[in-house]
């Protein structure tokens, strides 16, 4: 056979095949193992591990971004001055609030979609600022001539920072690294579509949830809610408020926001408008005395009288008239009154030493309106439980007294609204236009009856100094009623104001006084 170094070269690759037959199969599958992925293990990766991470850091940054850019303000140049709109989430209704600088805020429950709405106001004919404060402002974006320009510039200008997040979002939640680039395009879509989805869908149940005559609050200095109430008289005055749209609800809150930082002159604010500040019911009250104080002496509302309408003090004593009068003493423009069944002849002659008109001696003449008033017969001596014989006896009396003055008072006041029954039912009958104020009730309201307005502004004391310590809670109420003198004279709307108790919290309501169209003016 040979030793091995005999073997030629032809005897060693069957020896070697042999080997290798024997192995090749094991390289093979070693080699496909390598090649080849198996079932149930994790793809590819088609970027490094520190792309990977770099990729998601950014993505969440854009999302963080993106988030901050949709909540956070805008400010545009408009014709008056600079108009900054921000929406928030928000928990249950939505509501649309303009903040008025150190006088709080006025907000109205606009829609239903839980969004809070806030756009302020810098008008540049009311606020003075310095000359590199007005350049900036004038490096904003000039979007257009109103509010509403503004809110569209807002929308659109939000557009980018939704299509930024819904991308990035979807992008993160399908995952950057691990999968094709397909799958993380899909991911990408998808996070947009849904995005659009939800902010279409808010869009949706704002619009359609829209209020068209909303309940207006104010937060802190209630004093000036007759000057921003124009959203509503903008609105409520027309029969085509239904249609009511986001732009007039934009021009609206332009025109309060006008109104709240534009001082009125004193004496009744727009030209040839009165308003009387009307209370009552305060049954000593010191608090109440003291808010028509405030109410009536602030220059920015414009109260060109005062009318208080009975129950003044509670049980009719000279002590509690001096006291109430001297609360009242500071307030500058005249004071009106007439007697509740809880005054007294000593409280009466004590609030008329003091200065106070008796609309019961006859008619007064009281920035440009004629009043007549009438106390209560039981103002004589104090007595609270009202006698209906005697009452029914003096409203026919309180009737022929009205007919008898011509033209026709513009005002007439009274305590219990069962002694004005017989002036309402002629004055309505005669088509002449009148305003009766009352109060007894303690219950704040506006009823129109043709061409009569009544109106009762509550309880000015929260119902009397008695209630204090039994409720805290309980309102004091008080009513702005304003007077138009030309081109035709009569009561044109009412505020109502409300303070919650002695918690802070205040309200207004502004109705206005659609009264019937008069064939003849009232008087003739």
């Amino acid at each position: 056979m040979g030793t091995p170094e005999d073997r030629s070269p032809s005897d060693a690759p069957a020896d070697a095949g042999a080997t290798s037959t024997a192995e090749r199969p094991a390289d093979a599958g070693e080699a496909t193992a390598v090649a080849g992925p198996v079932k149930g293990r994790r793809p590819r990766r088609w970027l490094r591990p520190t792309a990977v991470i770099a990729v998601r850091l950014v993505l969440v940054a854009l999302v963080v971004l993106a988030a901050y850019e949709l909540v956070a303000p805008e400010s545009f140049r408009i014709a008056p001055g600079v108009a900054t709109i921000r929406v928030t989430p928000t928990l249950g209704s939505g509501e649309t609030v303009v903040p008025l600088g150190p006088v709080g805020s006025v907000s109205f429950d606009t829609h239903s979609a839980p969004l809070k709405v806030e756009v302020s106001f810098v008008f540049d004919e009311t606020i003075a600022v310095e000359d590199e404060a007005r350049a900036l402002l004038g490096d904003l974006p000039a979007v257009g001539a109103t509010a509403a320009d503004a809110l569209r510039a807002y929308a659109v200008g939000k557009i980018p920072w939704i299509c930024v997040l819904g991308l990035a979002a979807g992008t993160l939640i399908a995952g950057v690294g691990t999968l094709r680039l397909r799958r993380v395009a899909l991911g990408a879509g998808i996070g947009l579509l849904s995005l659009w989805v939800i902010v279409g869908s808010v869009a949706a149940t704002t619009y359609a949830g829209l209020n068209r005559q909303p309940t207006v609050t104010y937060d802190g200095l209630a004093r000036y809610a007759p000057r921003v109430v124009s959203l509503l008289q903008s609105v409520v005055r027309h029969p085509e408020a239904s249609g009511w749209s986001v732009d007039d609800l934009a021009r609206g809150l332009e025109e309060v926001a006008r109104q709240a930082t534009t001082t009125f002159p004193t004496g009744g604010g727009e030209e040839g408008v009165v308003r009387l500040l009307v209370a009552g019911d305060l049954h000593d009250n010191v608090i109440g005395y003291r808010l028509i104080r405030r109410l009536a002496s602030d220059p920015g509302l414009g109260i060109a009288g005062v009318v208080l309408v009975g129950d003044l003090t509670h049980t009719g004593t000279s002590t509690e008239a001096e006291l109430m009068a001297n609360e009242l003493e500071p307030i500058a423009v005249p004071i009106a009154m007439v007697g509740g069944n809880h005054e007294a002849e000593p409280a009466l002659r004590v609030f008329a030493e003091a200065g106070i008109i008796q609309l019961s001696r006859g008619p007064t003449e009281l920035a440009g309106l004629t009043l007549m008033g009438f106390d209560d017969p039981l103002a004589d001596e104090y007595a609270a439980l009202t006698d209906v014989a005697e009452r029914d006896i003096a409203a026919g009396d309180a009737l022929l007294a009205v007919q008898s003055q011509v033209p026709t008072p513009d005002v007439v006041v009274f305590h219990d609204v069962g002694q004005a029954e017989d002036v309402i039912a002629w004055a309505v009958a005669e088509d002449l236009v009148l305003a009766v104020l009352h109060g007894h009730d303690h219950v704040a309201r506006v009823t129109i009856d043709g061409s009569v307005a009544v109106l009762d502004p509550g309880s000015g004391g929260a119902s009397g100094y008695e209630q204090l310590g039994r409720d805290p809670g309980t309102p004091y109420t008080f009513q702005i009623l304003e007077y138009v003198l030309e081109p035709e004279r009569r009561p044109i709307g009412v505020v109502t104001l409300q303070y919650e108790g002695l918690a802070g919290a205040s309200s207004a309501e502004y109705q206005p006084l659609q009264m019937v169209e008069l064939e003849q003016p009232a008087g003739d």
